[in-house]
């Protein structure tokens, strides 16, 4: 190699040892970095007065092959979402109903309404089970339009005593203070160990899979403007 040959040989690998430690750094720092702190999420409380949940069933009769749409609505349900502004796929999720708060919104006989609401804590054995649990910590989002989003979210569903992997899809109108909610999400009753409730000995029966359906108005909590 001659004098130079190896002082050449030496500085070469100094210099590509070098040349790695620059360009790998950013890919260390990306896998050492610390998760999002609290601090830069921003909370938001779901608004009861202004949102609305209701629940799709649908009946059948032994006398006909036709079905009836029923529609159940959620008196007391509460709320939170937390988010990075401007990232809603980091939209964390829970959101609770309390099961005895389900009721019939069908227009019929105060006793006929009684005991349907009665057959419904009774499915849902609500004094065992009083609360439906929703909670998502990951998502996806796409941008369809101003300030509005078609949002993913993945978690469980904990129902009847039982819980399930779930993914809602909703739509998310982004406001300067709020956000508007709106979606659907398919259930079968029976994924969750319960039986579906029929009347008259069987002359009535409900179908397995009713539709979640909500819309809600979610407001900026104290704090985090």
């Amino acid at each position: 190699m001659g004098t130079h040959g190896p002082r050449r040989f030496l500085s070469t690998w100094v210099c590509l040892g070098l040349f790695l430690l620059v360009t790998q750094a950013p890919l260390w720092s990306r896998a050492g970095a610390e998760p999002t702190p609290a601090a830069a999420r921003r909370l938001y409380r779901i608004d009861r007065g202004r949102s609305r949940v209701t629940i799709e069933t649908h009946s059948s009769t032994l006398l006909s092959d036709s079905t009836r749409t029923h529609l159940l609505g959620a008196r007391d349900f509460r709320g939170e979402l937390s988010m990075v502004p401007d990232m809603l796929e980091t939209t964390a999720v829970d959101f609770t109903v309390r099961a005895d708060s389900l009721g019939i919104l069908d227009q019929m006989s105060d006793p006929s309404r009684r005991d349907i609401d009665l057959a419904i804590r009774k499915v849902l054995d609500s004094a065992r089970y009083p609360r439906i649990v929703f909670h998502s910590s990951a998502g996806s989002a796409k941008r369809i339009g101003p300030e509005v989003y078609d949002v993913a979210a993945s978690g469980t569903l904990e129902l009847h005593g039982v819980r399930r992997p779930l993914t809602v899809s909703a739509q998310v109108a982004v406001e300067h203070d709020a956000l508007r909610i709106r979606g659907k999400c398919p259930v079968r009753q029976t994924d969750y160990g319960m039986v579906p409730f029929s009347l008259g000995k069987g002359a009535i029966n409900v179908a397995d899979e009713v539709t979640l359906t909500f819309d809600l108005v979610a407001t900026t909590a104290p704090g985090h403007e």
